[in-house]
């Protein structure tokens, strides 16, 4: 493509990545910014740039991106995850659940995905969609402190006190 710069691009993104890894985030933006200049298709750059606005509160700006990722590649996994998180922030947990169903479809399992899309779900009211979740990622990952605790409050939420109690137990014993 004309003006696409693909080495610099590459370039661009691993000083990205430098730069995030020290905890300079606004260089990080900056150099996936330049990154996203040299070669818009280089992929995952989106979503880099994309986790980084998310992790600043910028959530408007990271669903932005993984949607920009999400049109290079509609199965980047890392941006479906990522756009369910900022959907969920941004107040919109209906969105969020279908990103997340999306991220299931590629990665069949996905504990990361079973775990935002419970949290999701927990936010629309659906404590029983939540606990399948969070059930599911639990059997990837059982000693998952995030995913008991989320399940002990969507078992708190359906009066399940005893489960409640059990998961939040375990979390601490793990934790």
């Amino acid at each position: 493509f004309p003006g696409m710069q693909p080495i610099a691009g590459h370039l661009s993104r691993l000083r990205g990545d430098i730069r995030r890894l020290v905890g300079d985030r606004a260089g990080a933006i900056e150099q996936y910014t330049e990154a996203i200049r040299a070669n818009r298709y280089l992929p995952g750059v989106f979503a880099d740039r994309g986790w980084v606005r998310h992790e600043l509160g910028d959530y408007k700006g990271a669903a932005d991106d993984f949607t920009e990722a999400l049109a290079i590649s509609a199965r980047d996994l890392h941006a479906l995850r990522g756009r369910g998180w900022a959907k969920i922030a941004l107040g919109e947990p209906k969105d969020a659940v279908e990103d997340f169903t999306l991220a299931l479809g590629v990665r069949p399992g996905d504990e990361q995905a079973l775990r935002g899309r419970a949290w999701a779900k927990i936010a629309l009211a659906d404590s029983r969609g939540a606990v399948d979740d969070f059930t599911g990622a639990l059997q990837t990952s059982p000693r998952d402190t995030e995913a008991l605790s989320g399940r002990a409050s969507a078992r708190l939420a359906l009066g399940d006190r005893k489960g409640a109690f059990e998961d939040y137990d375990l979390a601490l014993r793990i934790a």
